[in-house]
């Protein structure tokens, strides 16, 4: 059945076992092409393999037999902004974030793709969304001071790079950033 498939390449993908984990996701499929989580388990695999149109295929086709179906819209959202389809990842992005509002990789990625389309304030508001709930993101700081600078807020990403150094002072990212 394809429940069994499914969940022999759940196994299989937790030992390691790629290539046997993304045959039992394709056998799921074949007996029901309805099974959602197995379409969602294929595409990270075949994301990992560098085959994103056919990854991009089966989070699509996830997230349309379970259009709630979180991880199946993050990572339907995480595809669409790699492969320059920003309109289509913010739609995904946002749908994560109304079905789970406290998804921290959802908000980061979604201020990744409004500092990509230049829109700094909503970039922003992201990026403190999720701080605002994992404060121990030296990422995030970083992405956040770099929103500020192209914002012309230089006395904003101060204060953001030295947050940085606090919580990492063994990274050099946040001393590079304060030097500028």
């Amino acid at each position: 059945s394809a429940d069994a498939h499914y969940n022999i390449g759940v196994i299989q993908q937790a030992k390691g076992l790629l290539s046997e984990a993304r045959s039992s996701y394709e056998a799921a499929v074949l007996a029901d092409p309805g099974h959602a989580k197995a379409h969602n388990n294929l595409g990270v695999l075949l994301q990992l393999a560098g085959e994103d149109a056919k990854s991009l295929a089966h989070f699509q086709a996830a997230t349309t037999i379970d259009p709630e179906m979180v991880d199946a819209l993050f990572n339907f959202g995480l595809t669409l902004a790699a492969q320059g389809q920003p309109d289509r990842a913010t739609e995904a992005l946002l749908a994560v974030l109304r079905l789970a509002p406290n998804h921290t990789d959802a908000q980061i990625r979604l201020g990744d793709v409004y500092y990509q389309r230049g829109q700094i304030h909503d970039a922003m508001r992201y990026f403190k969304g999720a701080l605002a709930q994992q404060p121990e993101q030296p990422a995030t700081y970083l992405k956040l001071g770099v929103a500020y600078l192209k914002d012309q807020q230089p006395d904003q990403a101060i204060l953001v790079f030295q947050k940085l150094v606090a919580l990492k002072p063994e990274d050099a990212a946040g001393y590079d950033m304060l030097a500028r």
